[in-house]
């Protein structure tokens, strides 16, 4: 690595302090050209950073707190490219600053919590104009509003990659964000895919302890159940087509859900009116393809029943005795939570084509008759 030494390296430090005052004079420039690839600049330099540097590099003397307030200013300009830019770099310099810059850390915790509120208003609006919440704003508004919640999400997840339960600070702070994210791809029909895509992907991001204390204090994992299993549901029957990419995220964060779901976090999912007794058919037979543990099934079986005028018992009935039989496989006499890894129990190629077949022709799959018959 390059370093600031006198051992016949390349000085570093020198060399950033020199390009740090350079940029926080070119992202205050008149012309927004000039700003927008200043930005684009500062957020390659501190990506670059990230892994440059070794806990000894002394960066007191560079001017990263002036250069992250500038760039937070910028979120707020008049360019739209300028905004775009800003939007996108904010992530890679705020975890620069957070994550290499222990000098500058108190400074820069202030601007960190700013603009993951920032962000999170900009995707909240752009959500808000597409089901017609936000209407008193001009045509050129409301098309910079949509743009931007693309980049929003990009640098959300950028964050949230890097969050951690442990600072006491991220469930209250990433909470609002994580909810107007469920909720593009609970809109998954009507907003741009790419939007879409940036969500799912930082949804994926987010460290399974957050998403773990999440479980049964807030409707988000419940929410992003209900939201996931949409997608999948509508994708296998072939009524919504996404991309690849969104489409295995989108079982990514299924599988998550379900392996940490509570019967509170189920109740929640199965409380929508768009939750049809056909997904939850679907559910189950996904559920017994991919493996799922037995409090998965308990955490269905006990929503379910909270909702009897709505479902039918035997939806009811399948969910709790598959989960007897898992309990009983698991060798667990006892109901007990568990929370495997974010990417665990892939269903394979083989059996999601089985699964889709039969869903595109609305057959039900009967898993019970193999559980009958190792019950007996």
């Amino acid at each position: 690595g390059l370093r600031d030494s006198s051992d016949g390296e390349i000085h570093l430090i020198p060399i950033v302090r020199d390009v740090t005052d350079a940029m926080l004079v070119a992202v205050q420039d008149k012309n927004a050209g000039v700003r927008s690839m200043a930005l684009f600049a500062v957020g390659n330099l501190s990506l670059s950073l990230q892994t440059s540097l070794s806990p000894s590099d002394n960066m007191s003397d560079c001017k990263f707190p002036a250069l992250c307030q500038c760039v937070r200013n910028c979120i707020d300009d008049k360019s739209e490219r300028v905004v775009n830019n800003a939007v996108r770099s904010a992530g890679h310099l705020l975890n620069f600053l957070r994550l290499c810059d222990k000098e500058n850390r108190t400074q820069s915790e202030a601007l960190y919590r700013e603009t993951i509120k920032i962000l999170t208003s900009k995707l909240d609006l752009a959500l808000d104009i597409l089901t017609r919440k936000a209407t008193n704003l001009s045509w050129k508004q409301r098309s910079f509003a949509k743009k931007h919640s693309w980049g929003a999400c990009h640098t959300l997840g950028a964050l949230l990659q890097h969050a951690s339960s442990a600072d006491g600070q991220s469930n209250e702070l990433f909470l609002p964000a994580i909810f107007q994210m469920i909720r593009c791809l609970r809109l998954s029909n009507e907003l741009n895919e790419k939007v879409v895509a940036a969500a799912t992907a930082a949804l994926k991001l987010t460290p399974i302890d957050i998403w773990r204390n999440f479980s049964s204090e807030s409707t988000i994992v419940g929410d992003g159940l209900a939201a996931c299993l949409m997608i999948v549901y509508h994708e296998t029957s072939g009524e919504k087509k996404l991309s690849p990419q969104v489409c295995d995220d989108a079982r990514i964060l299924l599988q998550t859900f379900l392996t940490m779901t509570s019967a509170i976090d189920a109740v929640a999912s199965f409380s929508r009116d768009d939750i049809s007794a056909g997904m939850l058919d679907f559910l189950y037979s996904w559920m017994v393809a991919k493996g799922s543990k037995s409090t998965s099934f308990d955490a269905i079986a006990i929503a379910v029943s909270n909702h009897r005028s709505e479902f039918d018992i035997s939806i009811e009935q399948r969910f709790s005795s598959r989960a007897k039989h898992e309990r009983r496989r698991e060798g667990s006499p006892k109901k007990v939570s568990t929370t495997p890894s974010l990417e665990g129990n892939m269903v394979s190629v083989g059996d999601e084509a089985e699964l889709a077949v039969h869903v595109q022709r609305g057959e039900h799959i009967d898993y019970n008759d193999e559980l009958d018959e190792e019950d007996e």
